[in-house]
C-alpha cells in the first residue's frame, strides 16, 4: 500500500469501529407514545378568560397534588408541588400566596356556585371530564400555562390532560413544603 493510503484507510476503519461500538454501548431512549396534545375548544369554558395572558399554548408538567377544592366557578382546584425541572414556571406570587405550588385548574368538573352568571354560563352545556387524584398523588398535567392577572401567580388553565404517574404518596413534598414556611 502507498504511505498516504495507509493513514486514510486507518481514519476510516477506526471512524466505522467507533460508531458501530458508541451506537451499541450508549442506551437509546425508549420509544414514548406522543405527548399530550391540549384542547383548544376547552377556553369555550374558562370564566373571565381575558384575565388569562398564556404563556405557553400547551405545556405539560410533572408533580404532585398538594391540595384540591372547587371553586366558585365549578373548576377544581389542585395546586402541585411541580418537579424540579418545572420549578421555573413558578413566579414570585406562587411562592408568596400559593406556597411555591403551580395552581392547575380542570374547568367545569362542578356546579358553579356564584351570584354571577358568567361561571354559569361558561359551562353551560358542558361538563369536565378530567379524572381528579386524591392528594398525594404524583401527575403529569398537559394544558395551558398562563399568567392570572387577578391573582398574579401562573397556572396550567385550562387542564386538557391529567395522568396519573405513580400513586405515591409524598409526604416529602410536604415536608419540604413544611420547611419552605408553607402550611
Amino acid at each position: 500500500m502507498r504511505a498516504g493510503v495507509r493513514p486514510v484507510l486507518i481514519l476510516i476503519c477506526l471512524t466505522a469501529l467507533l460508531s458501530c461500538s458508541s451506537s451499541s454501548l450508549t442506551p437509546t431512549a425508549p420509544e414514548t407514545a406522543s405527548p399530550p396534545q391540549c384542547i383548544p375548544t376547552l377556553w369555550n369554558h374558562v370564566y373571565s378568560p381575558a384575565r388569562l395572558q398564556i404563556l405557553d399554548s400547551c405545556r405539560t408538567v410533572t408533580g404532585v397534588i398538594m391540595e384540591t377544592h372547587v371553586s366558585d366557578d365549578g373548576d377544581t382546584v389542585l395546586p402541585i408541588a411541580v418537579d424540579a425541572p418545572y420549578v421555573g414556571l413558578l413566579n414570585a406570587e406562587n411562592t408568596a400566596k400559593l406556597n411555591g405550588w403551580l395552581q392547575i385548574e380542570v374547568v367545569c368538573q362542578a356546579n358553579a356556585r356564584s351570584n354571577d352568571t358568567a361561571p354559569i354560563l361558561a359551562c353551560q352545556d358542558f361538563a369536565g371530564s378530567v379524572p381528579v387524584p386524591p392528594v398525594g398523588t404524583r401527575v403529569r398535567v398537559t394544558g395551558t400555562y398562563v399568567l392570572d392577572h387577578n391573582h398574579g401567580w401562573t397556572e396550567i388553565h385550562p387542564v386538557s390532560v391529567l395522568t396519573i404517574r405513580d400513586a405515591q404518596q409524598l409526604a416529602t413534598k410536604r415536608t419540604e413544603a413544611n420547611a419552605l414556611g408553607a402550611r
